[in-house]
């Protein structure tokens, strides 16, 4: 069996008769071992050259010979802007097509995101009305979209798929809407908030969501077949606030997978203790625990 059809074969009633082995964390594993598994610039992740993208991803089969695919960041439009990114002899930049915004991409660090290793995200203000999250979170505009850059992004999609994708079964990572909001708040800014300012979390879980049914609609169009929905920190609440501020957003989330023919697996982090009954609620097609 290819490792599509042994990952496809899991999802059915019979089951598959030979365990797909995988890594979640793909994004990670590159990070602290591109130089172990291509031979190819560390930058080639970022550009969405349909050439460019076969060669180094051909060198990671063979490396990993896992039995799935992340389709990388290349393949959607970004969360919140649409961006080009260009190769000059200072270094590599991300840019805003739209704002001329410039900003270098930082070669990536082993082990860490900083020199000085990891670290948490730790906002100089938080946030605190709907107006500041409705500025933070821009809602996808349908009729503003790089059309060329979209295009780019299809066309390197489609090779990867034509070379790899009967060999490899092709996902996107797309994370809970709650869980975002630590990219907005951090990690003490969203637990105070859950506690003490629920309907302001729930507005920026509703604008979370917004994004990631966009970045779901156009998964299938860059060739993924399923979807891996991220859920970190949420082990950390309390029932009552995962019921009310994570599980109908995670309902929605899925059933948009679903409406698009793909795959979902939701991806609970922590200790699910007081929790099961609400995570079987979700109707995900499969549950992976960390």
């Amino acid at each position: 069996m290819t490792g599509r059809e042994k990952i496809e074969a899991a999802f059915s009633v019979e089951g598959s008769r030979d365990l797909p082995v995988v890594i979640c964390y793909e994004s990670v594993f590159l990070r602290d071992h591109w130089d172990q598994l291509t031979k190819h610039p560390w930058w080639y992740l970022h550009v969405s050259d349909a050439r460019q993208q076969v060669a180094w991803i051909r060198d990671l089969i063979a490396a990993l010979d896992q039995d799935w695919l992340q389709m990388f960041p290349w393949t959607a439009l970004e969360d919140e802007e649409y961006t080009t990114v260009e190769v000059r002899l200072a270094g590599v930049f991300r840019i805003n097509k739209h704002t001329g915004h410039q900003e270098q991409i930082p070669v990536p660090r082993t082990s860490g995101w900083t020199a000085e290793g990891v670290q948490s995200i730790q906002p100089d203000r938080l946030p605190e009305s709907f107006e500041d999250i409705d500025a933070n979170i821009p809602l996808p505009d349908e009729n503003d979209v790089d059309r060329a850059a979209l295009e780019d992004r299809r066309q390197a999609a489609a090779a990867v798929i034509k070379e790899f994708g009967q060999a490899v079964w092709p996902y996107r990572h797309v994370s809970g809407p709650l869980w975002k909001t630590y990219g907005l708040w951090g990690f003490e800014g969203m637990m105070l908030l859950i506690a003490t300012r629920p309907e302001l979390v729930r507005h920026a879980c509703e604008r979370y969501l917004a994004v990631a049914l966009r970045n779901v609609r156009e998964a299938p169009e860059h060739g993924s077949s399923g979807i891996w929905i991220e859920d970190c920190l949420t082990d950390m609440i309390s029932p009552e606030a995962f019921a009310t501020l994570n599980i109908p957003f995670l309902r929605q989330l899925i059933e948009g997978i679903r409406s698009t023919g793909m795959r979902s697996i939701y991806y609970f982090c922590g200790n699910p203790a007081g929790k099961w009954d609400l995570i079987l609620s979700l109707g995900m097609d499969a549950l992976a625990l960390e």
